[in-house]
């Protein structure tokens, strides 16, 4: 094959996506906020919060205790970081799915 025939069998190259492209097509570039909520996975009185706000906490961590049908149910830290915010207080009724507090 000569030089001039190379050619013939490269593929033609697409012309480069934006970042906005690139990350509607991909789904970003992990460079988003990674905040997390936190929700109670049922219906019950908010007992005891364990955690405060800008604490680190690891994975699987209790942060709060919730109080349901007359158990203690743990609410846990779904992967570590650090809470940044605390939606509920100590005595409240919370609702399934209720965020009750965010991770980062």
């Amino acid at each position: 094959i000569r030089a001039q025939d190379a050619s013939l069998f490269r593929r033609p190259r697409a012309p480069a996506a934006s970042a906005p492209e690139m990350q509607a097509r991909f789904g970003g570039f992990g460079l988003e906020s990674r905040t997390m909520d936190v929700k109670a996975e049922l219906a019950g009185n908010l007992w005891k919060i364990v955690v405060r706000e800008r604490q680190a906490v690891a994975a699987d961590e209790t942060l709060m205790i919730l109080e349901s049908m007359k158990m203690e149910i743990p609410i846990t830290a779904p992967r570590a970081g650090t809470v940044t915010k605390i939606m509920v207080r100590e005595g409240e009724t919370v609702q399934e799915g209720q965020v009750l507090a965010q991770l980062d």
